[in-house]
């Protein structure tokens, strides 16, 4: 294991080095901003984040690319359905009715379309995640404590599976000694040094 407390770019395996399906936790408007940079120019297969405020797809990312192991807190479903319900729709509901708002498909319990407490974890957004991880050929984890679960299994199971781990974080983690490489330093600095090396523009 290399563990660095300043950002440095090391290349390993010549361009394959960053095609990783990653896990992506952006804490800092920075990271967000440069994280699909690395998808968009073909450098990264998919971003699996915990955030729920969609700034990825904000930033253009295809769809497929992103894994939202958490939810999205940009719209609402029906916890019976799934369909999908606008928020404006939603809280003008709540304003007529002054109650939580019915499905308008099967009448099911309308909320936002994050993960609550005591919620089960979306299967399929899992089961992509986890596909994602095997995928890799370089697993990134960025900007996080890796301390919740199931997500911070997922850098483990990369690991087991041969791919090279990287850990960005400003804090050491639980698992650094499994990494290949660990740098103790801001996220978005970390990953603007690395498009820089590799001669990208953000645009």
């Amino acid at each position: 294991m290399r563990v660095f407390s300043r950002p440095r770019l090391v290349l390993r395996r010549g361009g394959a080095f960053f095609r990783s399906g990653k896990r992506c936790v952006t804490r800092n408007l920075a990271a967000a901003i440069v994280s699909p940079q690395l998808v968009k120019c073909g450098k990264a297969d998919a971003i699996i984040t915990q955030n729920i405020d969609d700034l990825h797809a904000c930033d253009g990312i295809d769809r497929d690319s992103i894994i939202e192991l958490h939810g999205n807190g940009t719209y609402a479903s029906c916890l019976s359905c799934g369909k999908r319900h606008e928020l404006d729709w939603v809280e003008m509901e709540i304003d007529r009715k002054q109650q939580a708002p019915q499905c308008v498909s099967c009448a099911g319990i309308v909320k936002s379309a994050t993960i609550s407490f005591g919620q089960p974890m979306p299967e399929h957004e899992l089961a992509r995640a986890k596909a994602a991880t095997l995928n890799a050929d370089v697993f990134l984890a960025l900007g996080s404590s890796l301390q919740v679960y199931p997500a911070a299994g997922l850098p483990v199971l990369a690991k087991q599976n041969r791919a090279l781990l990287v850990i960005v974080n400003r804090e050491p983690t639980g698992i650094d000694g499994l990494a290949d490489l660990v740098i103790n330093h801001d996220v978005g600095d970390t990953l603007e040094g690395m498009l820089e090396r590799l001669t990208l523009r953000i645009s």
